[in-house]
């Protein structure tokens, strides 16, 4: 076969163009979550990213809206110490292709996207390729009160239904990776996030019967009331 310059370029260009990849440390662990930005990104690798917190205190700006979500940070960060950094943040990293990134960016209004370091990314089971730029969108304060001041609260609580969309994809992965499966992916999970309280809105439709509209409800709840602590759980009021 007879290639020509020009082939040959566009063949190493193609060979090498650089693959991106989002971390996806909350809502983005579930599939159907997922896809609903990125309808490609049917398969996800689980993963530990190294040097990052997660925590609830992101807000999206958005009218109406009132309630507290999860953010990252990095654990050099000024509003981070000692006792709420986390050795890690689980999470899932899936393929996006470059056009899709402001498509990303503006859905995840009030976050930065931000590179990762390679070596800060520990899979739980499969080899990452080496040309790839992972992106994770953190958090971004101008002072202490900002960031205290995007703590959960009676205004702006965590809420059950999200909590259950994060959690419901954590069990994907379970069923999904022997290795996740092993290590307690979903416990990974509510025990390196940080800044749970008592400000925690069950939102849950038939909050009373959860297993009409979430399946997976008490089991969410029996991990939930064992990891968390009972003064927060106990807390948690029927919106």
């Amino acid at each position: 076969m007879i290639i020509n310059k020009k082939n040959y370029i566009l063949i190493v260009k193609f060979r090498y163009m650089e693959k991106h990849f989002i971390f996806g440390y909350g809502s983005l662990i579930n599939k159907k979550s997922r896809q609903g930005t990125s309808p490609s990104a049917f398969s996800a690798i689980p993963v530990k990213v190294k040097n990052h917190t997660r925590g609830w205190f992101a807000r999206t700006g958005v009218k109406g809206l009132s309630t507290t979500f999860l953010g990252c940070l990095r654990n050099d960060s000024d509003f981070l110490n000692e006792n709420t950094k986390s050795p890690f943040v689980n999470g899932v990293l899936y393929e996006v292709n470059k056009d899709e990134l402001p498509i990303l960016d503006k859905r995840e209004k009030r976050y930065i996207r931000t590179k990762i370091e390679y070596n800060d990314i520990e899979p739980y089971q499969s080899e990452l390729p080496k040309e790839i730029s992972v992106w994770v969108y953190t958090n971004e304060f101008n002072d202490e009160n900002e960031f205290l001041n995007s703590l959960p609260n009676k205004e702006f609580p965590i809420i059950q239904s999200y909590v259950d969309l994060c959690i419901s994809g954590c069990y994907e992965i379970e069923t999904e990776f022997d290795k996740a499966k092993e290590e307690r992916f979903s416990e990974q999970f509510i025990t390196s996030t940080t800044n749970w309280n008592k400000y925690w809105a069950n939102d849950r439709i038939y909050a009373r019967r959860p297993h009409v509209y979430c399946p997976n409800a008490y089991e969410i709840d029996e991990q939930l009331c064992t990891l968390i602590p009972s003064t927060i759980f106990n807390a948690i009021y029927i919106e």
